[in-house]
């Protein structure tokens, strides 16, 4: 099996493995992450909230949406609709992590 390689190259195109995926539907994605991380963010307070939480409190957040990603409200994994919107929810949450890891690091 051949080396997992990603480059993310200027002129618009990804390569996964020799695979090439367009970025506008990647684009759609990072703009979806970026919507929720907004409603994230007026939902509980932005950064002066965010920067209240530590690590593990981030890590529990994230398993909580792992969870429920895989089970009951989700029928147990199997309602993928349920489940991206979660994985959604749980890149905006890791974004918001990373966010107040750089924050503090200022």
């Amino acid at each position: 099996m051949g080396q997992l390689k990603m480059l993310i190259a200027p002129w618009n195109e990804i390569w996964i493995g020799g695979f090439e995926m367009s970025t506008i539907k990647m684009n759609a994605i990072f703009s979806e992450i970026a919507k929720e991380r907004s409603h994230q963010d007026q939902v509980w307070g932005g950064p002066e909230h965010d920067d209240l939480h530590n690590m593990r409190d981030w890590a529990c957040y994230i398993m909580l949406y792992l969870g429920r990603a895989v089970g009951k409200e989700a029928n147990w994994g199997r309602n993928e609709s349920f489940v991206r919107t979660m994985f959604i929810k749980i890149a905006a949450l890791c974004v918001a992590a990373i966010q107040s890891i750089d924050r503090r690091k200022k």
